[in-house]
């Protein structure tokens, strides 16, 4: 085995990597704002897609099956009763919609911020 004496150069110093930003928290995908919206008023556009596919699935689901068992009574129920679900909550998301963008139904003040009411001794 060789061995040389060689002095070894010295260490450089290392880079040290900066932080990297990201527009996820400007832009949140899809999971993000369904997760988001939770602290939110309302439905957002993130819920109503949620809504809207679980529907469409179980609507593609509830057909199957009727095909599968040869149109038996319930299945059909349950697809009717769905697709009517599924029409009376997108009534009802632009009803919240509609309610939500007039100004008159803002609030005027932080609620939170509201002094609870005291109780008045008789």
């Amino acid at each position: 085995m060789v061995t040389t004496n060689s002095p070894s150069p010295s260490p450089e110093p290392q880079q040290v990597a900066e932080p990297r930003t990201t527009e996820v928290a400007a832009s949140p995908n899809f999971f993000g704002q369904l997760i988001g919206s939770i602290f939110e008023p309302g439905a957002n556009t993130a819920v109503v897609k949620a809504m809207n596919i679980s529907f469409a699935l179980l609507l593609l689901t509830l057909f199957g099956l009727m095909i599968l068992s040869s149109w038996n009574l319930h299945v059909v129920a349950l697809f009717v009763i769905n697709a009517a679900l599924w029409a009376t909550m997108m009534w009802f998301v632009q009803e919240i919609s509609k309610v939500q963008t007039n100004p008159e139904n803002m609030p005027t003040g932080d609620p939170l911020l509201a002094q609870p009411e005291t109780k008045k001794e008789i």
